[in-house]
């Protein structure tokens, strides 16, 4: 009888590598941040010797000989980093971030001092600058508009809600508000472009520690496409999304990075099916400390801890959404960029208390029109 081979006792490489870079971490000082994605480690060998180590779109990199002649296998510096930013989100307080309504002021000068100048050809109160004497209408983010801003707002929550352009139309006329169908487009894609200028950079400052990501059938131009968010489970924000054509042959990379940039940290835990396109980009840009970053794929729809249940809510959402628009023809179509404002911003989600999940994550808009707060804070920054 042939004898089974003893299985080697011992830590592995990895192990050894996540060990060597805990220590560096818990040495102090060895680690300085330079940007929130860039970092240098002090060399443990080389007095006065530092190592850059930076994250990309695609796996963090390193100065040292180890991870450049590894053919950029992870060394202990990346290590160090890893555990780092994995230790500042564990023990980071909750903060809020306030999106505050845009008082009336010159956009001249930017200041507050005016007096009331009579009406202009449509009606509108129009106000002169006390200091450099432009006269002005309040109507910052819609200038040139001869539409209120009231109904134009409207549209945008009408079209995120899954209404079509010429729907909105009808309503208006309703309203006694005529405006064609092409014109409504033409708000849809503007505002729609204005305010993802605005909200991309902004990071929610109150996340929750675990990342999910689902994929949702949805076609372009009559061909098989999928639509594939990643979401902060505790607060429903969606955090990335992208498309793709391949479902089996498709790499989260590009999308889990995304996530991880716009969280401004990594997450401990991923929820996600079985597809192995996740577990692949798991490992490139979570797949560091094993023990601290654990990636959850074997679910089942009663199993509390691991389930994919609220992706699958955020799809149906999403359905519904894009059932009313009779085709998708772009992969970057209004259809998908609109919802995903909508649905963070806009929607209140019962799941979490009847807040949207922009609220639950830390970013309160006030104002009763969160749209007009939007667009008005876009177009003061711009």
């Amino acid at each position: 009888m042939a004898r089974k081979k003893k299985q080697r006792k011992g830590r592995t490489t990895e192990q050894k590598i996540d060990e060597n870079g805990r220590k560096i971490y818990e040495m102090g000082g060895q680690i300085k941040t330079l940007t929130d994605q860039r970092y240098d480690v002090k060399s443990q060998s080389e007095e006065g010797v530092t190592y850059r180590v930076s994250f990309g779109c695609d796996k963090p990199t390193c100065e040292c000989c180890y991870h450049v002649t590894g053919k950029g296998c992870r060394c202990k510096h990346i290590a160090a980093v890893e555990y780092m930013l994995l230790k500042e989100t564990a023990s980071s307080p909750k903060g809020k971030l306030i999106i505050g309504e845009v008082g009336l002021k010159c956009p001249e000068c930017g200041k507050e001092e005016y007096v009331l100048n009579g009406k202009d050809e449509y009606g509108k109160q129009r106000y002169l600058c006390k200091l450099c004497e432009r006269r002005f209408r309040d109507n910052l983010g819609f200038e040139y508009r001869h539409t209120s801003p009231l109904f134009i707002t409207l549209a945008l929550v009408l079209n995120g809600a899954g209404m079509s352009p010429f729907n909105i139309q009808i309503m208006l006329e309703h309203m006694n508000v005529k405006v064609h169908v092409d014109t409504i487009s033409r708000w849809l894609e503007y505002y729609v472009a204005l305010v993802e200028k605005y909200t991309d950079p902004i990071q929610p400052p109150n996340l929750g520690s675990k990342l999910g990501a689902d994929e949702k059938r949805q076609d372009v131009k009559g061909e098989e496409n999928y639509f594939v968010m990643a979401m902060d489970l505790a607060t429903r924000f969606i955090l990335a999304w992208e498309t793709t054509s391949d479902k089996m042959g498709y790499d989260a990379t590009k999308l889990l990075m995304a996530a991880k940039i716009k969280a401004g940290k990594p997450y401990p835990i991923l929820i996600t099916d079985g597809l192995s396109g996740y577990h692949t980009a798991f490992k490139k840009v979570f797949g560091v400390l094993k023990g601290f970053f654990v990636h959850l794929r074997d679910i089942h729809i009663r199993n509390e801890f691991s389930n994919t249940n609220k992706q699958e809510r955020a799809n149906s959402t999403f359905a519904g959404r894009a059932g009313p628009a009779r085709g998708i023809n772009s992969e970057n179509s209004l259809v998908y960029r609109i919802f995903i404002l909508h649905y963070n911003y806009i929607r209140p989600h019962s799941g979490i208390s009847g807040k949207t999940p922009a609220e639950a994550a830390g970013i309160e808009i006030q104002g009763h029109n969160k749209w007009l707060t939007l667009i008005q804070n876009a177009a003061d920054t711009t």
